[in-house]
């Protein structure tokens, strides 16, 4: 169904919806002529809130603290992936000679970009850069909380730990107390003594 506010033969009519509290007060105003909505009015700040598939809120844009929430965890930007390479979500990747991303496979590499997000439980809230239609594409963490694939085989990891890639493709290491610069790739949050696995990264490349 359609509806349709506005317009006419005339061209003379805009659209406009007005919605009104039981005190007569407008909460919420849909202007066609000036393409604006206003939600909210004096002694009610308006709330937006964007629900999941889950029926929890995502995104909520809160008028009344002028602040916009985002539930989900990192900032992320799309990058070209290097051919025939396949990334999976929490990967440590690198870049390749045509600057386009691939998994590390070697220990301490200063080409060492950031990890593929979207793995875990923590997702991107904002992600630059979509280019749909274009070469396949990875969304790399730029910055905050997300979940990389590690190698504590190759040393016992303790919070706080610097980390960066290593010789097992796509993990992250832990990091050589005197590693050079733009070799770091994150902190870890969780410790993982032994074996592969998935643990929360504070990204903070340097």
């Amino acid at each position: 169904g359609t509806l349709r506010l506005g317009g006419g033969a005339g061209g003379n009519i805009h659209g406009e919806l007005d919605i009104r509290s039981r005190f007569d007060n407008q909460t919420i105003h849909l202007d066609g002529e000036n393409a604006t909505m206003t939600i909210g009015t004096a002694n009610n700040g308006g709330t937006i809130r964007v629900k999941d598939k889950n029926d929890e809120v995502s995104i909520l844009i809160d008028g009344e603290a002028g602040d916009i929430k985002l539930t989900n965890g990192d900032l992320a930007e799309e990058f070209a992936l290097a051919a025939a390479h396949t990334v999976e979500p929490g990967m440590l990747l690198v870049l390749d000679d045509d600057a386009k991303l691939r998994a590390c496979e070697r220990a301490h590499d200063p080409r060492v970009a950031g990890i593929a997000a979207g793995a875990g439980d923590t997702k991107p809230a904002i992600v630059l850069g979509r280019r749909p239609g274009h070469e396949p594409r990875v969304a790399l963490a730029l910055c905050g909380k997300v979940y990389c694939k590690v190698d504590g085989d190759l040393g016992a990891i303790a919070v706080g730990d610097l980390l960066t890639t290593s010789p097992t493709v796509g993990h992250a290491m832990k990091a050589d107390p005197h590693a050079a610069n733009g070799t770091i790739v994150g902190k870890a949050l969780a410790p993982l003594a032994a074996g592969r696995s998935l643990i929360p990264v504070l990204v903070t490349l340097r």
